[in-house]
């Protein structure tokens, strides 16, 4: 049997905007989903016959293969659904729950014989509401679902099988059956390890380790507790070093999150892990979440010596006394001390806090704003806000607190058909789609909830602001107040017909500070300064780009000479201060900075990287975008009105590039890389004219970003179903020659990452391309996707001729493609071209246009006129030739007659 495992949605809000239209690109989280790689794996592990296949969703959207258009639902189906499919079992999510839904409803409507199961937390607790309300859905894998999953494919064929599977609800026939609970196992060592191998696609995707399960508390808003029974275990120590290792080695991770809400629980076993990691180093860090009532100062000193770099705590609420309603308890002063310990030990803290309880009031909300501004600032890295959703498993859930207010937070932008669906499922069964309504809050307005939905991920981008700016306020709630005002005013005026009337963007809360420091009477300030700086960084991270990766001979500063080459390490940005930058950002006292510049760049490997300089290095910088050599840059200094270019001027000079060169703002350019064209790919001339055009940054950011030395998977799986391509070639003096080639979907074959086969047929275009591969081996392939994505892909590399025996020669074994290949023998084949790869990347699909795919029969190495486009361009009657024309013979005179 075939079973398909599909992911939810997942939005990316914190790249969401106001301005996003319908049909806009969806930004979405994509993550390796190591869940149904799990199930996958258990099933297979227990002797399961089924041929079990994971699909990732999210990465499909981000990568254009799932564009955003009227048909988006019908083309997620047409991802994860084949035509043997016995089961497709989809994962749920609460805030995706509709569109999980949507799919499943067309999937059955494709396929009415498939088996429709769902999974997770979104539908556990509502399983028999779910299969009562939608007929198209067959079962629900409720808790925990390895046993439950692999239990239901062996008894598909058997209702009394089924009868038998624990944590199951299933239809039979009219009549819904929930079988009972099944306890969560005991201990998680005995699981095998996630099918990781099934998940090909995006290696930069996150990896949440599964770790542990389960939660001891009992907090009354959540519903993780109720979900793994409070049943808490960790795996054991060495299958977890075991995990690491391999996504360490075998897929070249350096970093993982720990998939557990509550990883120090067990505090002698935390320490355990981490003399483990620290006594055994894995090389690679990791991140987790925990509470900060379990954790202190030597667990976190552990905890950093054996790779950890983030913790989430969840706060939940500021309020003390709200600590106590919804059974926290966590003392907030301690949790404060306890992330100011993190940031001190080298962990960076992230803190979470929710508002819109149904008892939440003025005062617990201010206090919520007080502490999130508070801890932002303590941590110093980032913090969250949310509103409280809903979940049917919390205890509070049950306390029947009143639920009418829709939620107020982004959605996928769809166009009008595909976002009707889920309005429409909303709007009818509210009691299944929870998570996108929110408790009422009688002793609050509504707005001020609302306003908190999407506002962290701007917040945080100030985060150096609010120590100053908040003091000017009589409370963090008067504050936000005044910006819920004037946001609602702003969006009346410029947007409309928003349905987000209380959120805003970067650039608005910019300009509402700003107005703020007029109305306050600050312009000119310390805090307008800080306020400029604010906004020249938010310029830098959206201007600059990664710049590859750099050897580390270019890095080196300890053997500097005059005729050192250089050139800017990274894509950076300069601007004029007017006062000093450490003062600040770290409140002290504010001095005057005349003549200083703040730098902005984008460091490889690192966040965002802010310093100050001072004239001369800024001029340094500003004059090494393009390679210079050092004693040029003193000459070019000195002719500004520096020194000249003496002995101490270069000394001043070199001394001031080696800590550039330190912080990573400059590299060198070894002679020899310089004089044949640089450090990038492409050619000298195309540097140089990207130098004259302003085009280095996005030249870096395209080879950085878009451009592999091989075929990744989603290339490899692109070429697969492609039938028409370009190929490009020039003999030994450069003469030049492209031509089209096509076939049946596939016809170029992916031997390997970095090997491609084609066939090539009788014809004198083969032979003028032939003819230069057996001259010149380097060849350019062109794929253009004319009938789905519209995306093309380039393939560099170099070809050689392979007759077709020595071809299958050295595929011996691989008896699949080798039918496939003979099947090609049949045609009037000439050779083989094996193309090793030496670059690939894409090719917008703004410049491809959409056409529709008709059938025509195709005569392999044909030489009919008529079936060959006989003398279309009228060739032969051409009086301007400077030639004679090749001698036709009779027949084909005869047959190719003009009119």
């Amino acid at each position: 049997m075939k079973v398909s495992l599909a992911t939810s949605l997942h939005l990316d809000h914190g790249t969401m905007t106001l301005d996003h239209e319908p049909g806009d690109p969806l930004p979405m989280q994509s993550f390796v989903p190591t869940g149904l790689l799990c199930l996958k794996a258990y099933a297979e592990s227990s002797g399961v016959d089924a041929d079990i296949r994971v699909t990732e969703l999210n990465g499909l959207i981000n990568s254009g293969f799932i564009p955003n258009d009227d048909a988006f639902h019908e083309r997620l189906v047409d991802a994860f659904l084949a035509p043997d499919d016995g089961l497709v079992g989809l994962m749920t999510d609460a805030d995706s729950l509709h569109h999980t839904i949507t799919m499943a409803r067309l999937l059955k409507q494709r396929s009415p014989e498939t088996l429709v199961c769902l999974g997770g937390p979104a539908s556990s607790p509502i399983s028999e509401l779910v299969l009562e309300r939608f007929p198209f859905i067959d079962m629900v894998v409720r808790g925990e679902g390895e046993l439950t999953f692999a239990e239901t494919l062996r008894g598909l064929d058997d209702e009394e099988r089924l009868a038998e599977v624990l944590g199951l609800t299933w239809r039979s026939g009219e009549k819904i059956v929930q079988n009972p609970d099944r306890q969560v196992m005991p201990g998680l060592g005995e699981l095998p390890i996630p099918e990781f191998e099934a998940y090909g696609m995006d290696p930069d995707a996150p990896i949440y380790l599964d770790v542990g399960r389960g939660c001891p508390f009992k907090c009354h808003f959540c519903a993780t507790a109720p979900f793994w029974n409070r049943r808490f275990r960790m795996k054991p120590i060495e299958r977890i070093v075991q995990e690491l290792t391999l996504l360490r080695d075998r897929y070249h991770r350096n970093h993982v999150g720990f998939a557990h809400d509550i990883f120090t629980a067990n505090r002698r076993w935390t320490l355990e892990f981490c003399r483990h990691l620290i006594d055994n180093p894995v090389d690679m860090t990791w991140a987790c979440s925990t509470r900060t009532d379990i954790i202190d100062r030597e667990v976190l000193e552990a905890m950093s010596a054996a790779g950890c770099v983030e913790i989430y705590y969840g706060i939940e609420s500021g309020s003390q006394a709200m600590q106590a309603a919804i059974h926290k308890n966590l003392d907030l002063d301690r949790s404060r001390e306890v992330v100011d310990i993190t940031s001190s030990v080298g962990i960076r803290p992230v803190t979470g806090f929710i508002v819109g309880y149904p008892m939440e009031t003025r005062e617990t909300f201010n206090e919520t704003l007080t502490r999130f501004f508070e801890f932002l600032q303590v941590g110093g890295y980032r913090a969250h806000l949310f509103t409280l959703c809903p979940f049917q498993e919390a205890p509070m859930y049950k306390d029947g607190h009143k639920i009418s207010r829709r939620a107020a937070y982004f959605e996928l932008p769809l166009t009008a058909g595909p976002a009707g669906a889920g309005e429409k499922l909303r709007a009818e069964h509210p009691d299944v789609f929870t998570s996108l309504y929110r408790f009422d809050t009688p002793d609050l307005p509504a707005d001020l909830i609302d306003g908190t939905e999407e506002i962290a991920s701007r917040l945080v981008v100030f985060k150096a602001l609010w120590p100053r700016m908040l003091e000017h306020y009589d409370s963090p709630m008067d504050w936000y107040e005044r910006w819920i005002g004037w946001i609602r005013r702003f969006n009346a005026e410029h947007r409309p017909s928003t349905s987000l009337p209380s959120h805003g963007e970067i650039d608005d809360m910019m300009t509402f500070v700003e107005e703020e420091l007029d109305r306050i009477g600050l312009t000119g300030s310390p805090l307008s300064s800080l306020l400029q700086y604010e906004r020249e960084k938010l310029r830098a991270s959206r201007e600059l780009t990664n710049f590859p990766g750099r050897e580390p001979e270019a890095k080196r500063h300890d053997d500097l000479t005059p005729d050192t080459v250089l050139t800017r390490g990274c894509d950076y940005l300069l601007s004029p201060l007017q006062h000093d930058l450490g003062a600040l950002l770290n409140g002290g006292e504010v001095r005057s900075a005349a003549g200083r510049m703040a730098v902005f760049a984008k460091v490889e490997g690192e966040d965002m990287l802010t310093m100050q300089v001072g004239e001369r290095a800024a001029r340094i910088l500003s004059r090494a975008r393009r390679p210079r050599r050092i004693r040029d840059l003193v000459r070019t200094l000195g002719a500004n009105g520096s020194n000249g270019a003496d002995g101490q001027a270069l000394a001043e000079t070199t001394q001031i590039v080696g800590a550039l060169i330190e912080r990573g703002l400059l590299v060198r350019v070894d002679h020899r890389a310089w004089d044949e064209g640089g450090l990038m790919p492409g050619s000298r001339g195309e540097h140089e004219l990207q130098e004259r055009f302003n085009n280095v940054a996005r030249a870096y950011a395209f080879y950085d970003n878009q451009m592999l030395d091989h075929l990744n998977p989603l290339m490899r799986e692109y070429v697969a179903r492609q039938s028409l391509f370009f190929v490009g070639t020039s003999d030994a003096r450069g003469n030049c020659d492209c031509s089209l080639r096509n076939g049946e979907p596939g016809v170029v074959r992916v031997l390997d990452e970095r090997t491609l086969i084609y066939p090539e047929y009788r014809g004198n275009g083969v032979m003028a391309s032939l003819g230069n591969i057996a001259e010149n081996p380097h060849i350019g392939v062109f794929f253009g996707d004319f009938y789905q994505s519209t995306v093309g892909l380039h393939v560099n590399g170099t070809a050689s001729l392979l007759p077709h025996d020595e071809l299958a020669s050295s595929l011996a074994g691989q008896d699949e493609l080798l039918a496939v290949l003979e099947q090609e023998n049949e045609k009037p084949l000439e050779t083989w071209v094996r193309i090793e790869v030496q670059e690939a990347y894409i090719h917008c699909s703004k410049h491809i246009p959409l056409l529709k795919q008709l059938d025509k029969d195709v005569y392999w190495g044909t030489d009919d006129r008529g079936c060959k486009g006989g003398d279309y361009f009228r060739v032969r009657f051409r009086t301007t030739s400077k030639r004679l024309p090749t001698p036709v013979p009779p027949s084909a005179e005869k047959e190719g007659s003009a009119p």
